[in-house]
């Protein structure tokens, strides 16, 4: 005698949700050999690349907060990031500058007086230290693999005035997962030229503290993938029982239930499962019973 069969889920299919957000930086300083003590926090535009004097360099810093500004669990699949570049006084060379992703915190600080700020205070971030009194760079003007990234995660060429944007590469958007995902690992990037660039490369850039048209803007793209739904493989039939397979996401309990009829209010608990670390595969068997019975497998809770 043949038992009817119906398998269903809790939770109905989503189509995968695409958005986009644009930035501007929660935080932003910069940093300048010449002027190793001072803190450039509060400053309209800020230093980057080699100044005209020998051997001086400064570096910018952008920080974005996108754990607060996109959703948890999103794939992030395209970043762009806008800078609008104001030369120096005196007409330099053209530049090429990277942004490099910081491995290390630091202290925008709200330093402001003329083009190179003021003495940096407590937490501050200056050439020497990333949060002054608190922590140094491990070297003056941030290390290399200690204080930010070897490779740049984007380039661009830069010389006359205007907008200049760095493209999306899968480097930026790994950047920008990371500090999705894991929050606390977001320290921003440091934007440098190379130090073999020559003296009076400087420019410099609209900071956070800009007209509001012109300031560092952040464009991220993402997709939310749909919510995980349980499902009940097709069952097989066999040798007087029937036995089906389901896939268990970590993070959640779930309960198997069997009700006699669609749509009524009482069931059986078949099994359960609470599945907290990574997902399983789990299967079922029992009899073929001779009335109709229905299987339906749900979410009930969440493990933390």
């Amino acid at each position: 005698m043949k038992a009817l069969l119906q398998l269903t889920s809790l939770l109905a299919a989503a189509a995968i949700q695409a958005d986009t957000v644009k930035l501007t930086p929660a935080a932003d300083t910069a940093m300048l050999s010449l002027n190793p003590d001072n803190n450039y926090g509060s400053l309209t535009t800020l230093p980057v690349g080699p100044i005209n004097k020998p051997s001086q360099f400064a570096r910018a810093l952008f920080k974005f907060d996108v754990a607060g500004s996109l959703p948890a669990g999103a794939v992030i699949t395209a970043v762009q990031l806008r800078l609008q570049m104001s030369k120096e006084a005196i007409n330099g060379p053209g530049d090429t500058v990277g942004l490099h992703r910081l491995l290390a915190d630091w202290g925008e600080g709200n330093k402001s007086a003329g083009q190179h700020g003021s003495a940096a205070t407590a937490g501050e971030a200056n050439w020497t230290a990333r949060k002054l009194g608190e922590a140094n760079w491990a070297a003056p003007g941030g290390q290399a693999g200690s204080d930010y990234s070897v490779s740049a995660s984007a380039t661009l060429a830069w010389n006359a005035p205007g907008s200049y944007t760095f493209s999306s590469s899968p480097e930026l958007v790994a950047d920008v997962q990371e500090w999705l995902d894991q929050p606390a690992a977001n320290h921003g990037w440091l934007l440098r030229s190379s130090d073999d660039q020559p003296p009076g490369a400087a420019k410099r850039v609209v900071s956070r503290e800009g007209s509001a048209n012109q300031r560092p803007q952040l464009t991220v793209e993402f997709t939310v993938p749909p919510p995980f739904e349980p499902r009940l493989s097709l069952p097989t039939l066999a040798d007087g029982t029937v036995a089906f397979r389901y896939q268990l996401e970590a993070g959640h309990l779930y309960e198997l239930r069997a009700f006699s009829e669609p749509g009524a209010a009482a069931f059986t608990v078949l099994t359960n499962h609470a599945v907290k670390l990574v997902p399983v595969e789990a299967a079922f068997t029992e009899p073929v019973t001779a009335t109709p019975k229905f299987y339906q497998l749900v979410i009930t809770g969440d493990i933390d």
